[in-house]
């Protein structure tokens, strides 16, 4: 009963964090670009895309941030909650050597290399452009 609670929650923020990730790319590129790329002095907000900066409202802005950061914070979220997941299963797995890797194993291995990937693209886009 247990595992499938847990199964269940995996399931659920694994699809929140996928449709999560993929509206604030379309959102971004439809916009302009995202906060994290931006920047804000003297009254007035940008948002960056590949160096190009593009003038918004604060509203605007302050949404691009927090949308960024709830993408950023519902992946670690899937990672952690996969990881578990993925241990608590282990019991259950069979202890042959020709046991398969559940697909949890890889939505957390692919969560981490995401994570990592977009933390370097960031840091990279920030020592570029600043």
């Amino acid at each position: 009963m247990m595992k499938r609670i847990i199964n269940a929650i995996s399931d659920f923020i694994f699809l929140l964090t996928f449709f999560n990730g993929i509206t604030f790319l379309f959102i971004s590129v439809f916009i302009g670009g995202m906060a994290f790329n931006g920047e804000h002095s003297g009254g007035k907000f940008y948002l960056g895309d590949s160096g190009v900066l593009t003038e918004v409202s604060e509203l605007v802005y302050y949404y691009s941030w927090f949308h960024g950061l709830s993408a950023v914070a519902l992946l670690l979220l899937m990672i952690i909650v996969g990881g578990v997941n993925s241990v608590l299963n282990k019991h259950t797995r069979q202890r042959s050597r020709h046991s398969k890797l559940k697909a949890y194993d890889y939505g957390v291995a692919t969560g981490v290399v995401v994570f990592f990937v977009m933390l370097m693209i960031l840091i990279t886009h920030s020592w570029l452009y600043n």
